[in-house]
């Protein structure tokens, strides 16, 4: 139930992507490894946006912290999305957009702009 960023991190600051290449988290020259303490089930969640802004009220301090530890996962996406809407616009979380509709009423994509964010997550099986 607890939360880590693992990208970027204090060896790899940059969270710049380009488009189309793949990332691996660590490199084949990274000097860490990830090690699971028990066999289980992890959860990974990338968070990504079109522009540079503190994604969900993370912050980075790598000169305290070498991957930003966000504590109980539940909590914190509870702070991230209930917050107060003057910190969340001091954090630069904007407003989820609005789904529009075609002439015919049926709900089409959200409309894409430059703050857009994306989600998505997979799980892995440690054995």
């Amino acid at each position: 139930g607890r939360a880590t960023v693992i990208y970027p991190n204090d060896f790899d600051q940059s969270s710049y992507l380009e488009a189309d290449k793949l990332l691996v988290v660590p490199a084949n020259n990274a000097p860490y490894q990830f090690r699971m303490r028990e066999k289980g089930t992890e959860n990974i969640v990338a968070i990504c946006a079109a522009d540079k802004r503190d994604l969900d009220y993370i912050r980075h301090d790598f000169e305290r912290q070498r991957f930003t530890e966000l504590g109980d996962w539940r909590a914190f996406l509870a702070k991230a999305y209930t917050g107060d809407t003057d910190e969340r616009r001091a954090a630069g979380v904007e407003a989820r957009p609005r789904r529009t509709r075609d002439r015919n009423g049926d709900p089409g994509a959200p409309a894409i702009t430059s703050s857009a964010i994306g989600r998505t997550s997979i799980q892995l099986e440690i054995k």
